[in-house]
């Protein structure tokens, strides 16, 4: 009972008392003003996937695979789209709510919900099996191989068959009191996986076995209250070059070696949502919304932008020169990686924009909470 009343309260304090999230109900939303346009905009189109996530805080966001677009709602409706038109290729029922993807499994789509997984076909979104995990799934299912990984909100870490979704092993790691109601799927190097956990621990282990090789200390909690002293390494951890990009709430952004584990650089930006990176620089959203720009290779400040403070931001997703996030009155807004100046803006719908838009080449696709889908092009001004 003290868990399930830990993870109420932190789900209310984190969300703001808002399906929003992510901050203070103290905090004014910034004013959105005037802009150069330096990008065009063009919505190619859009479509109605559903009930989407409604009041409940989940970033369900689209699957983008091959020539389609897959959308899952929190009453267990699977849909699939065309990726050029929007044209609806078929809609099914799971009959269970769902909380976690869609997340991609090559054949098959991989989806999450109170204890349990399903994975349905691609093909005609007809069930292939339901397996039973501890508790709440929250992140997208992924698989490598013939391994699918499934992080549940009770400190667990599953390997799953991905023809069967057997049971193949599992891997704990103690869940605090209280934390937050969220947790990032993991992330794939040289057939190992990384996840985070609540305890603000990275750990690493071998997808087929699920032995742990390292585990990291990314923020080591502080303060004199359980809430003040939540790490939880709740973002999908981002790997580029040989080294993972991660970011704990009320705690740091830093970067791991894959190769043993090692800390390279920490810098005290509280965040709970995944980072970007690109080339040179590792793009954060902080936990009042600010956005910011740290260089790749020693963390240092590049630039740091509060022209969207408090507007409950997505995760950046990098596009180009440019990166793109999504808000709580549901606008997608692009900035400059240069500079952090705002260049386009475009509005999906009336509901917030949860999940990070995804970027594939010039376009952007993007549910809002309501199951607005939407597709943009970006083209330079």
């Amino acid at each position: 009972m003290k868990r399930i009343l830990g993870l109420m309260l932190t789900a209310w304090v984190a969300t703001g008392c808002s399906s929003g999230g992510g901050l203070p109900v103290t905090e004014s939303p910034a004013e959105l003003t005037d802009f150069e346009a330096r990008l065009e905009l063009q919505e190619l189109w859009s479509a109605d996937a559903g009930g989407g996530v409604g009041d409940h805080y989940l970033e369900m966001g689209p699957l983008v695979a091959d020539d389609a677009i897959y959308t899952a709602d929190v009453e267990g409706r699977v849909s699939a789209f065309e990726r050029d038109s929007g044209k609806r290729l078929w809609t099914t029922s799971l009959e269970a709510g769902l909380s976690g993807g869609p997340g991609d499994g090559g054949d098959r789509i991989l989806l999450g919900g109170d204890a349990e997984v399903f994975a349905v076909s691609k093909t005609d979104g007809s069930r292939l099996w339901r397996a039973d995990v501890s508790s709440e799934v929250l992140a997208p299912p992924v698989r490598r191989d013939d391994i699918i990984l499934v992080r549940t909100v009770d400190g667990n870490l599953f390997g799953l068959d991905a023809a069967s979704g057997e049971q193949r092993w599992s891997y704990n790691q103690p869940v605090p009191t209280l934390s937050l109601r969220g947790v990032g799927a993991p992330a794939f190097f040289d057939g190992h996986a990384v996840a985070g956990f609540a305890n603000g621990r990275l750990v690493a282990v071998n997808v087929q076995t699920g032995t742990p090789v390292w585990g990291a200390t990314v923020s080591v909690p502080r303060g004199r209250t359980e809430l003040e002293r939540m790490v939880d390494v709740d973002a999908a951890p981002v790997i580029r070059e040989g080294v993972a990009h991660v970011a704990a709430y009320q705690g740091r952004i830093a970067t791991v070696a894959l190769r043993n584990g090692q800390l390279l650089w920490t810098r005290d930006i509280p965040s709970h949502k995944a980072v970007g990176v690109t080339r040179e620089a590792v793009l954060v959203i902080d936990d009042s919304s600010d956005v910011w720009a740290l260089a790749r290779y020693n963390g240092g400040t590049l630039w740091r932008s509060d022209k969207l403070h408090a507007r409950r931001l997505t995760a950046p997703v990098p596009q180009g020169d440019f990166l793109v996030v999504g808000d709580l009155d549901g606008y997608l807004h692009w900035l400059s990686q240069a500079d952090g100046s705002i260049v386009a803006r475009d509005k999906v719908g009336s509901a917030p924009v949860l999940a990070a838009p995804v970027v594939d080449g010039d376009q952007v696709f993007v549910i809002d909470a309501d199951g607005r889908l939407a597709a943009f092009r970006v083209q330079p001004n």
